[in-house]
């Protein structure tokens, strides 16, 4: 279940990024800002999977009070107790050791990135220890030695300025200084944040990490465009880019002027793309064809649990109703089994009864499975194991552990007129790894 889980998780978000490029462009024609499609975009894509995974892994609720009058409460023959226990059964159902694999890669991945993670913000705090505050044409920066131009920090965000801008002439200076301050009213540090978690939350699945540069693009071309709409010449601000982009080192979870030669590229191409003659056009089209890729993307069938194949659980077993006759009552030999509807008091599975074994075998291999089975309880509460019948069940090593307890279980039996009778019975019986 595991590596279907991951595979499922992949292509899902790889359909929504399909979605945000269709999202984005419609944002685009209609001259706003993008970012906030990939952030809503990249947190849909954490969200649905782990949300499948979660209801996938924990034990699905008992729903046998739903049951039809004609059959028993289900009996549940558990193999693991517990929470923990069902959430780790879950996990090894592809196998006895692969799962375990793919768990532990998956931590030790996530612990890697994390620690890397961390360094990165300690190096960047221990050298904002060194960097001058200082005020540059009337903006408050802190300048460094050869960090920036960026913006760092979560809660407060600060414009780091690094030594040789200071030399830029004052049109350029006032290019980078406005380029940093949207970025510090835009509160740009948070979504590269996310973007930056979603990668060590996740990190074997390069869809994500996809995502992830899409966002950082996303804020840098958004920022791109608050500056070029207060007049900037289109020319002159994608040459100060490239020549920062030669000089500047990238900083971790810092917005910058400087990002990956891709990221450049791709900034200085959208800043000289033409406006679309038919924005609105544009924008209906691109968001009609996100829709439809989102809704297949969400209403695709996530992995299930162990069950095999084709089998019905428990609620679904109890669910169908008993095909017994119905008719009005009639008089009963002493001989002669009730069905329900002919009787005042039913029968009722004693407190202290037996339950089945789970087969060694089918535990072993992590198959669970169901059955529902009939017989008859006679007036002593014993069942008449000459009777017993399989109605359903999803293997013959579970019907045979269901016949061979059939004479170790007991019920409190079924009264007319306060009299015992027998009673023809159905019963579901779940066989579960995870309860």
């Amino acid at each position: 279940m595991m590596l279907a889980w991951m595979v499922y998780a992949i292509l899902f978000v790889a359909a929504a990024g399909a979605a945000a490029c269709a999202l984005e462009r419609a944002a685009r024609a209609l001259g706003r800002s993008t970012r906030f499609v990939w952030i809503a975009i990249l947190s849909l894509s954490v969200l649905w999977p782990a949300w499948a995974l979660v209801t996938a892994l924990l034990p699905a609720v008992d729903q046998s009070s739903a049951a039809s009058p004609a059959i028993l409460p289900t009996v549940v023959i558990d193999a693991r107790r517990g929470l923990m226990a069902a959430f780790v059964g879950r996990l090894t159902t592809i196998g006895p050791g692969t799962s375990w694999v793919l768990v532990i890669c998956w931590c030790s991945g996530s612990i890697i990135l994390f620690g890397r993670l961390l360094h990165g913000m300690r190096s960047l705090a221990m050298q904002r220890r060194g960097w001058v505050p200082r005020s540059l044409d009337g903006v408050p920066v802190l300048v460094a030695a050869d960090t920036g131009p960026a913006v760092v920090g979560i809660r407060r965000p600060e414009v780091v300025i690094p030594e040789w801008a200071l030399s830029l002439e004052a049109p350029l200076r006032a290019l980078v200084l406005r380029h940093e301050r949207e970025h510090v009213r835009a509160r740009d540090t948070l979504p590269r944040l996310l973007g930056a978690m979603t990668t060590v939350l996740f990190p074997w699945n390069p869809a994500l990490w996809w995502q992830a540069s899409r966002l950082a693009l996303a804020i840098e071309v958004d920022c791109d465009a608050r500056v070029l709409n207060s007049d900037t010449r289109r020319d002159r601000y994608g040459l100060l880019l490239l020549a920062i982009a030669q000089r500047q080192s990238l900083t971790m979870l810092a917005p910058a002027l400087s990002e990956p030669s891709s990221h450049l590229e791709r900034r200085i191409r959208v800043m000289q793309r033409s406006p679309s003659r038919r924005p609105a056009l544009v924008a209906v089209i691109s968001a009609t064809a996100a829709m439809i890729v989102l809704g297949l993307a969400c209403s695709a069938p996530t992995p299930d649990g162990p069950l095999s194949p084709g089998s019905k659980s428990a609620a679904e077993l109890a669910r169908q109703p008993a095909r017994g006759p119905k008719a009005e009552p009639t008089a009963m030999s002493a001989d002669q089994a009730y069905f329900e509807f002919q009787v005042e008091k039913k029968a009722a599975l004693a407190t202290r009864s037996a339950a089945p074994r789970y087969p060694d075998a089918l535990r072993e291999r992590h198959v669970e499975g169901e059955v529902l089975a009939q017989f008859v309880v006679d007036a002593t509460g014993r069942p008449e194991v000459g009777t017993f019948k399989v109605l359903r069940s999803s293997d013959e090593l579970f019907a045979s552990a269901v016949r061979s307890a059939l004479t170790g279980m007991r019920f409190n039996p079924a009264e007319v007129g306060g009299r015992a009778v027998k009673q023809v019975v159905q019963m579901p019986f779940v066989f579960s790894l995870s309860h």
